[in-house]
Parts: C-alpha cells; sequence; structure tokens
C-alpha cells in the first residue's frame, strides 16, 4: 500500500515537468501565444498540429510548424501562434500556421 502511494505521489508530482508554470500551481493552465509573423504575404490558409502529454511521461502527436503546414496546405508561412492546455495529469501543445 505504501508503494502505491509513494507511485501515486511521484506521478502527481512529476505531471507537470513538461509544461511552464502558471499562476495556479500546474493544476489549470492555458496560454496563447501573441502571433508571431514570420514572413509577409497573405493569409489564405491556416493549419494545426498538436500534441498531448499524459502524466509528464508519455507524449504523442506531431506539434511541429512542419506538421501544422502540411495540415493547412500551406507552402509559406505568414504567421505562427501557439496554444497551451493544461489540465491536471493531461497536457496539449498545438501549433497554428497562417499563410498561403
Amino acid at each position: 500500500m505504501k508503494k502505491l502511494i509513494l507511485a501515486c505521489a511521484v506521478c502527481v508530482l512529476l505531471s507537470a515537468c513538461a509544461h511552464p508554470p502558471s499562476s495556479t500551481g500546474y493544476a489549470l493552465f492555458q496560454r496563447t501565444t501573441n502571433a508571431e509573423s514570420v514572413a509577409e504575404g497573405r493569409i489564405t490558409k491556416t493549419g494545426t498540429a498538436c500534441s498531448e502529454n499524459f502524466l509528464g511521461i508519455v507524449a504523442v502527436g506531431d506539434s511541429s510548424i512542419t506538421a501544422a503546414k502540411r495540415d493547412g496546405g500551406i507552402r509559406n508561412a505568414v504567421v505562427v501562434d501557439y496554444t497551451i492546455d493544461h489540465i491536471f495529469l493531461y497536457g496539449k501543445r498545438c501549433t497554428i500556421v497562417k499563410g498561403n
């Protein structure tokens, strides 16, 4: 029983290691960055790529700019933005690319 409690405590303590700190103590966290312009041009398409994190140990998905460009069929990126959601033992990071 002690080993189970210790294992649970370690999981909870390590669950937020993959995400930046929040004002709510890692429990509930959402952040959207200011969009960064990487080039000049018209914005006609949007692509999104996300990755998820479970327990701060297991991460799945591809949140790269390349994956977001592929998702939206974008050849030239104009704006890159990121969102991060973190709820207890689950985290999600998305990259949003806008371009043409």
